[in-house]
């Protein structure tokens, strides 16, 4: 075998070994967070919001909150005990009604930071807590596929806040 093949080899086998790394993590953060903001609802008795429904994921991670909100009217199937079909810039409930709200992979398709930082407003109003889970940076998925109007979510080291801005490509 050409020595330029051996080379393209490994480094096929470095990004997929990177990615599944990736992956794994977003999945344990995932994880992580859906039960702290379960635990957290469940100490001061409110309910949970999930926002971004649990039928999208190949492997369940999470379940549906007490009230899972999302654009897919598919939520009302998947969750029927509390599936609410509304945009998360726009969240049906009133102020404080929930203890937290579990943010899944959603923040990161919206198509301008205004509509982001509407959606971290409208969250802040209507849970005590807030935890987001977003798409790592180094996942290539997301970083080099064409998907039209999305914004980039990284945090800011010199606060810890999440910040967006437009993707670039």
């Amino acid at each position: 075998m050409p020595v330029w093949l051996w080379w393209v080899s490994g480094v096929v086998i470095v990004v997929f070994l990177s990615q599944v790394a990736v992956i794994t993590v977003e999945f344990i953060d995932r994880w992580k967070k859906f039960r702290q903001a379960k635990a957290y609802a469940v100490s001061v008795g409110k309910p949970l919001l999930v926002v971004g429904r649990p039928g999208n994921n190949r492997i369940k991670v999470y379940t549906g909150g007490d009230v899972t909100l999302d654009l897919d009217p598919g939520v009302l199937k998947d969750c029927p005990q509390g599936g609410c079909v509304a945009n998360v810039c726009c969240i049906p409930f009133p102020d404080g009604h929930f203890g937290a709200v579990f943010v899944s992979f959603v923040l990161d398709y919206l198509p301008s930071v205004d509509d982001f930082e509407k959606a971290l407003d409208e969250l802040s109003r209507v849970a005590d807590k807030v935890f987001i889970c977003h798409t790592r940076p180094l996942n290539i998925r997301w970083r080099y596929l064409p998907i039209p109007d999305q914004v980039s979510l990284w945090i800011d080291p010199k606060n810890g806040k999440l910040k967006a801005r437009p993707k670039l490509w």
